[in-house]
Order: structure tokens, then sequence, then C-alpha cells
């Protein structure tokens, strides 16, 4: 452990990221092994591990094919919905473990860890600790991170799976930028094709923040042509045979679920269809917390125009961008497809939090203070008036006689 050299202790940043990390771990933890499990994403990844762990060569939800469709991925038996790279490293730690719930959702939350741990490490070596323990806890400690780790929302462990080979792919990103080193590339081809392999095409979005960057500080000769074909080989070399294997194997079973994948920017995907904005207006703060909202895309917005390129703030706003914004044009919509934003939203919001008090904008600040507060209210109200479950609440409320009008009023909903 690094030491303060002027009073040889622990540096205090490094004993809080122990507790940081150890909190949320813990969290993790809490109920990890219970027996409910969600639907719908959750009860098929259960099976399919559980199948992988007892046969490995076919990942299987069923294990006959009587009454199946291969078109249902909640009802087929080859299954390959998703990329099955988590699904094979969970099957492996559950058979490991003793074949128990705990055991499937624990590579998890180990991997939310890791990610916590590359945006501390991304913000201490290209910033400072402060802003790496900030962005760390933000994401670590984030209700929808341990929502994955619990499986009690879409998608689950392979999110978190994703999550952090891309944030090592945005660490990659920023260290070619300071060192414009051809072996950096090779190593970005390598996690993407692990990313690939965990999420799909959502992997390919990092190739254009690194051609955005080098584009932006005017170092394109320095990306292309080599280095840049060195990374795509490297890319291709992780992802073709396991592209191949599958299509070879079970053409249609693979040639249906790669096609289904990129009509979700076309067509409406199991009802997933929702307006452009969602993703501004619904998901992201979903994915945050509603309060952080004003905060962050102040943050993307005001690091887009006023950081130089290149620097951290600039590239962490290109790369939120390039996710929120093409998916946005997207018909189908599903909140986790932007969870890759959430590391460089954690690192941006204590960056230029901490920017605008060394400038002395306290006003500003204040001002972003009252917009969170703001939102978080009207989230709330929002929450009570609209929601089966904010009506209950009301309901409830309402029978005491201490209630409070204002919490109970009439919103105007019959």
């Amino acid at each position: 452990m690094r030491t303060d050299h002027t009073t040889g202790r622990p540096r205090i940043t490094l004993v809080a990221l122990v507790c940081v990390l150890a909190t949320s771990f813990l969290l993790y933890l809490q109920n990890l092994g219970t027996p409910n499990i969600s639907t719908w994403d959750e009860v098929v990844h259960a099976n399919v591990v559980k199948n992988l762990a007892e046969r490995c060569c076919v990942p299987r939800l069923h294990r006959f094919a009587l009454g199946t469709d291969y078109r249902d991925w909640g009802n087929n038996t080859v299954w390959l919905h998703k990329p099955m790279l988590p699904f094979y490293a969970t099957a492996a730690v559950y058979k490991l473990l003793g074949g128990s719930l705990w055991a499937f959702r624990l590579p998890g939350g180990i991997f939310a860890l890791l990610t916590a741990l590359v945006v501390y490490l991304i913000g201490a070596h290209f910033l400072d600790e402060n802003v790496g323990l900030l962005g760390a806890a933000i994401f670590s400690l984030n209700p929808f991170t341990n929502a994955l780790v619990h499986g009690t929302t879409y998608s689950g462990f392979p999110d978190l799976f994703f999550a952090f080979f891309v944030t090592v792919a945005l660490y990659l990103i920023l260290q070619w930028t300071n060192t414009k080193s051809a072996a950096t590339l090779r190593w970005f081809g390598l996690v993407l094709g692990l990313a690939y392999l965990s999420k799909g095409g959502l992997a390919l979005a990092p190739f254009v923040v690194l051609a955005l960057v080098a584009f932006l500080t005017g170092s394109a000769r320095e990306l292309i042509p080599i280095p840049a074909v060195q990374s795509i080989v490297v890319f291709a070399i992780v992802v073709v045979p396991e592209r191949s294997y599958w299509r070879v194997l079970h053409p249609a079973e693979s040639g249906y679920e790669q096609r289904q994948q990129l009509l979700h920017l076309f067509t409406n995907i199991e009802g997933h269809a929702k307006p452009w904005h969602f993703y501004f207006t619904d998901g992201f703060p979903h994915i945050l917390v509603p309060a952080l909202i004003p905060v962050a895309y102040f943050s993307i917005g005001w690091a887009l125009m006023r950081c130089r390129p290149g620097t951290l703030a600039h590239t962490l706003s290109i790369w939120s961008l390039t996710y929120l914004v093409p998916l946005s044009f997207g018909v189908s919509k599903i909140e986790n497809f932007i969870f890759a934003v959430l590391p460089a939203v954690a690192l941006l919001l204590p960056l230029v939090v901490e920017s605008l008090m060394q400038r002395k904008e306290f006003r500003l600040v204040l001002l972003l203070c009252l917009a969170s507060i703001g939102t978080y209210v009207l989230w709330q109200t929002t929450l009570l008036s609209h929601t089966v479950e904010g009506v209950v609440i009301r309901i409830r409320w309402g029978e005491h006689s201490f209630s409070w009008p204002w919490m109970i009023g009439d919103w105007g909903i019959p």
C-alpha cells in the first residue's frame, strides 16, 4: 500500500477505497442466496447456468425439444439469446461452489467490485485519487448495480461482465491518448473482444470513442492505419472463432439471435418500443439516481464544451454521448443497454463539481444542488401519482389522521 511521504502512514484515500469496496460487497452479499428468482431474465439465466454446469458443451434452457421454439428465448432448447462468456464463467463458479443460488449470483458481485476498482484507477491515474474514490463509490453503491448483482432487473450478471470489460477499454483509450502506444491498442482490441462475447454489438461503441478522440486531438495519424488494424485484428481473433462455432453447430438459433440483436434498432422487439427521449428522461435516471441527473447532464455538457479534447472530462463526455445519442434513435429501448454510461458518469460527476469548486463557481454549484433536490421531489411525486405502488402508498397513508395533505392530495388521477 502506498504511503503519504510526510507521515509514512497509508494514504487515507486507499483506506477509504477499501471501506467503499467492503461496504459494497457486504451489500451485495445481503440476501444473495435468496430462493426468490426474478422473472424474466434471472429465471432463464439460472436454468441455462445450471445446465451448463452439468453439461458444458451446449447451452440449453430446456433439455428436450418437445414443445419448444428456437425463436422464443424463454422457451427453447439450444439457448444463444445472449453471448455466452458470462454464462460459462458463472457456470464454473456455480459448480465449484456447490451449485447454490448464492454461487450463481456471486460472479456478478465480483465483477461489480472489479469495475469499481477500475473506475478508481482511472480517476487516480489520470486526475486525482479523490475523483477516483468518489467515482468508485457512485458506481459500486449504486442501487441499479446492486439490482444487477441480485438479478432483480433486466439482464443481471452479463451486464456486470460487460461493464468491467468496457471500463477497462475506457482506461486504455485514456492511456493511448497519453502514450500513443500500439501495444495499448492491441490490449484494447482484446478487451473489446471479451466485451463483445459478454454483450454483443454494444461493445463496438468504444471503437467509435477512440476514433473521435483521435480525430479531435489531431492524433489520427498515430491511429491509422497500422495500429487501428492491429486492434481490429486482435478483436476479430477473439470474436470470430466463437461466433463461427455457434454458427456452424447451431445455424438456426445463432442466426436468429444475431438478427434480433440488430433488429432492436429498427423494430419493436417484445414490446420494448420507447420514444426517442426514453434514455434521457427515464432509462438513465433509473440507472443513476434521479437526484443526480441534473448534475450528470450538466457535467456531460460542461465537459464537452469547456474541456480540451483528450482530457479525462472531455473523453468521459464523448463516451457517455456515444451510447446515449445513437441508441436513442433505435426503436426498442431497454435501460440496461446504456449501463456502460454509468462508470463514465460516476467519474464525471465529482470531476466537474471539483472543477467548479476550484473555479469558485459557488452559485452554480448551489443551483445544481437545488436542481437535484427539485428533481428528486418531482420524481417521487410522479411515482406517487402515476404508479400502482404509489396509489397503494397514498391510500394507506390516507388512512392515518396525521397524513399530510401535500403527500396524499388529489394529483388529478381518478
